[in-house]
């Protein structure tokens, strides 16, 4: 009997209440009954959990809930005072940081209770911590006739009222259903609806998100000629929040109507972007991108758009980094719109100004007040209405939700001097339940919809991070630091809902998505029920026979080796004779040994270069492409000036010949659109010129200066019998010193390839090297070491190049996962160490 049918059959009984996980859910099966039987139903007969839940709440005559706000207060007043007495999990020397803690701290009151009654704390320092919240807050509580629910079981006791027969529908999919029936001491009246089902899907799993998306819309083309009902179909994913515009986009392209039936959090609406833009120039003292970030974000209803671009242009036009968020110290831009006389100062101070009092109340009313005077200045009094329907409702949920909080600071007489910012640390995890009622194929958020029973169910965009669901009790303590923590992992429960709810299941996922790498489910995985791992031919040596499909085959967990063992006969041995060691490869293989075997066996040629195979990552725009641009500008500059000697007198010349390369390289350069060629002037010229000014002048970073110099090579190939690499650029003092140099456009610190670099210049010429650096793009400085430091990188680049060679030889490929070796690795999506060794 399918699950559907066992609810009609109790639908049908008048002595029970079915608790469905959501509203949505009850509401679809009272309607699908009413449908199919033709006959009227008590809408009471099927029930959220919610509704559920408060029947056995704890309460009291006397005393009011409190709720998150109440938290909210209590933490940030707490904080402010300066005297929090606590030490293990905040202490008052981070009072300039506090109210990073608000959010983090008022999340553990509730389950205080719990801790010390349920759990035994390891560290005593946490365990004083957490009793000193527990008391102060007691104390805040019964001084405002407040009590706190999370502090109380639930108990059928609760419910004066008749106890109906209730049956709970998914509860073996539902943690929180399993945690209430935990603490209802008396469970008579209460029944649980297990999954009849028994399904054996396969997971598909295409080349990439773009591939499965195609193939999403492809069928559901089939169904709509076939003249299916769009009632017949369902849609859900995880990633609805980062999908959403593709799927609009191809929805319209397609004809396919969709409708998203989804829980926004307030991050994910226009008017939540809108306050987290505010939140941000000022956090970051009204930068240039905070700003662009505010004032050029294409979702927002903007009044005059073309002002926006021009208070942009004019920094990058004046190089201008930031303002400023207050009104007595020095404003760079304020200075600069005065001299140039500009129309945009006017607009500029009321922006500020109104970022200020936004960030800086403590007064609920009044901060509403500047929330509603900068959002008229940016888009017309009519504010959001300009917008979409949904978010002039978001934006209404949004002001009644900083109503709510102001009202319970004044009502607690508590002050809380940045109002703005703790309501934005909660701001992070409010929901906004959409209102839209239209007409086409609803899309629902991963885990809302598995009890829904219709004729197509399309679960999309499933991988192993986003398709788990699991929780453990006091969440906020790390496994070291409590023992007898109890978890609910209701992962699998789930996927066999999805499995065996509907008449015709499609459950797909891709190698690669727009993010990066993907990884299969485990629970596909270890069943043998992964449809075409690799779609792709391009995968070098067979890559089907190598896919996830025959993972569990394969002594993945046992021998920590699949595809790197050789036919069950041993670890796969490499001959290195003629081989020659890049610092790229030496590097990871100390780092990782498998993930050097499929670099190895997958890159064609055993190329040095850092060139991968279109199926490990999605075609667009990333910082390597800006890196290599970089990388190109500076060393034209160089190339420029080989064998000519520059000296310091002349940095203004070479620093205009930087900007007027750039500008040509930005001109010819077709892969970048114009707001992003804009966008990498303004953040990266003075990096730019600062790789030759930095030689000449000293800095206070690191006094690389070299004094006069002469540009002598680029892209320098180095090699001896064992190793070989590339130096960026070479240069020599007026001395004849040789320094070598290493374009980096993020934060690298230095490491052993600067050695590396030495060792192989000084093996090919006869000169030595008087120091070796790399430069940061992102920093304006040059790296490096000290003897000291030398002598040490030096002794770890023999021990990784012993460690390398003697693993290619004997063929050690086991994989040493991590966060840091794991989170970005390019073949993650066919290493599944990680989780069988975790």
């Amino acid at each position: 009997m399918k699950l559907r049918d066992e609810i009609f059959r109790l639908l049908k009984e008048d002595v029970c209440t079915l608790v469905f996980p959501t509203e949505n859910s009850a509401r679809y099966y009272l309607s699908e009954y009413v449908r199919e039987k033709k006959v009227s139903i008590p809408s009471s007969r099927a029930i959220a959990y919610d509704d559920f839940a408060k029947l056995f709440a704890p309460r009291h005559d006397n005393l009011k809930p409190a709720n998150k706000y109440h938290r909210l207060s209590f933490i940030s007043s707490m904080l402010e005072s300066g005297n929090s007495g606590l030490t293990y999990l905040y202490s008052d020397a981070l009072s300039s940081y506090s109210q990073r803690f608000v959010p983090f701290l008022s999340k553990i009151l509730p389950s205080l209770e719990e801790n010390s009654v349920e759990s035994r704390i390891v560290n005593d320092k946490l365990f004083r911590d957490l009793q000193i919240l527990k008391s102060r807050y007691s104390d805040f509580l019964s001084s405002h006739s407040l009590f706190e629910p999370g502090w109380e079981k639930h108990s059928v006791k609760n419910n004066k009222d008749t106890v109906i027969d209730h049956v709970l529908v998914g509860f073996d999919a539902e943690i929180l259903m399993q945690r209430l029936l935990e603490e209802l001491e008396d469970r008579k009246g209460i029944r649980i609806l297990s999954n009849p089902g028994n399904a054996d899907i396969e997971y598909e799993k295409f080349d990439s998100e773009e591939a499965e998306l195609e193939m999403l819309f492809s069928r559901l083309s089939a169904l709509k000629r076939e003249g299916t009902a769009y009632q017949d179909i369902i849609l859900s994913t995880p990633e609805v929040e980062r999908l959403a515009h593709i799927l609009e986009r191809k929805s319209l392209e397609y004809d396919i109507p969709l409708v998203f039936m989804k829980s926004l959090k307030i991050s994910e609406t226009v008017p939540g972007r809108f306050l987290f833009s505010i939140k941000r120039c000022f956090d970051e003292k009204l930068s240039f991108h905070s700003l662009e970030n505010l004032l050029l974000n294409t979702s927002f209803p903007y009044l005059d758009m073309e002002r926006n671009r021009s208070l942009i242009s004019f920094m990058i036009d004046m190089n201008v980094e930031r303002g400023c968020v207050s009104y007595k110290k020095n404003d760079e831009l304020f200075r600069k719109l005065s001299k140039a006389h500009s129309p945009l100062l006017d607009f500029y101070k009321t922006l500020k100004g109104s970022i200020i009092s936004i960030c800086t109340s403590d007064n609920g009313q009044a901060l509403i007040t500047s929330l509603h005077a900068l959002s008229s200045l940016l888009f017309g009094k009519e504010e959001f209405k300009a917008s979409r329907d949904e978010d002039v409702d978001v934006y209404s949920f949004i002001l009644n939700e900083l109503s709510q909080l102001g009202r319970v600071i004044k009502e607690s007489g508590l002050k809380v001097s940045n109002l703005f910012a703790t309501f934005m640390k909660e701001a992070e995890n409010i929901v906004y339940v959409s209102q839209k009622k239209e007409e086409g194929i609803p899309v629902y958020s991963y885990g809302q919809d598995y009890l829904m029973d219709s004729k197509y169910h399309f679960i999309f965009a499933i991988n192993d991070s986003s398709y788990r669901r699991e929780e453990k009790a006091l969440s906020f303590l790390d496994d070291h630091e409590i023992e007898n923590r109890k978890s609910y992992a209701v992962t699998d429960a789930l996927i066999s809902y999805y499995e065996s709810i509907s008449e015709n299941v499609f459950i797909t996922g891709s190698d690669v998505t727009n993010d990066g790498p993907a990884e299969t489910p485990t629970y596909f995985v270890l069943k043998d029920r992964v449809k075409k791992a690799f779609a792709s031919e391009k995968i070098v040596g067979g890559g089907l026979e190598r896919s996830l499909c025959i993972a569990n085959r394969t002594g993945l967990g046992a021998s920590g080796c699949d595809i790197a063992s050789d036919d069950g006969n041993g670890y796969r041995k490499i001959d290195i004779s003629g081989y020659h060691f890049s610092y790229s490869a030496i590097s990871r293989y100390a780092k990782c040994p498998y993930r050097a075997f499929l670099e190895y066996e997958l890159v064609p040629d055993n190329s040095d270069d850092e060139e991968y195979l279109d199926v490990f990552e999605p075609s667009k725009q990333d910082d390597a492409k800006i890196g290599s641009f970089l990388h190109i500008v500076i060393q034209t500059f160089m190339e420029k000036h080989f064998n000519n000697l520059l000296s310091a007198e002349n940095i203004e010349t070479y620093n205009q010949e930087i900007e007027e390369i750039l500008d040509e390289k930005l001109e010819n350069e077709y892969s970048f659109d114009e707001y992003t060629k804009r966008s990498i002037k303004g953040k990266y010229l003075s990096a730019l010129q600062g790789a030759v000014q930095f030689l000449l002048i000293p800095k206070k970073a690191r006094s690389i200066a070299v004094g006069p110099f002469r540009p002598k090579a680029n892209e320098l190939k180095l090699s001896d019998d064992t190793f070989s690499g590339f130096v960026d650029t070479v240069i020599e003092d007026a001395e004849g010193r040789v320094y070598l140099i290493d374009y980096k456009k993020g934060k690298a610190p230095a490491t052993y390839q600067l050695i590396l670099y030495s060792m192989l210049y000084e093996k090919n010429n006869i000169d030595d090297v008087e120091d070796a650096v790399f430069y940061s793009m992102s920093d304006s400085e040059y790296k490096g070491f000290d003897d000291e430091k030398w002598e040490e990188q030096k002794a770890q680049l023999d021990l990784d190049y012993s460690k390398t060679r003697e693993g290619y030889l004997e063929g050690i490929w086991k994989a040493t996962p991590g966060k840091e070796n794991c989170s970005y690795c390019k073949e993650r999506s066919i290493c599944r160490r990680r989780y069988n060794l975790r």
